[in-house]
């Protein structure tokens, strides 16, 4: 029982994580990154 709670843990640690860093791609996609507008300026 315990393995499975560490294990419903880590999994929804990645969920919550791979969510987020989603979130952050469509905030810097809105407002393009430093590394586009250096391509951009190249």
């Amino acid at each position: 029982m315990f393995e499975q709670i560490i294990i419903l843990s880590v999994i929804f640690y990645l969920v919550s994580h791979s969510l987020y860093d989603n979130y952050n791609l469509k905030v810097k996609f809105k407002e393009p990154p430093k590394l586009v507008r250096y391509s951009a300026g190249l």
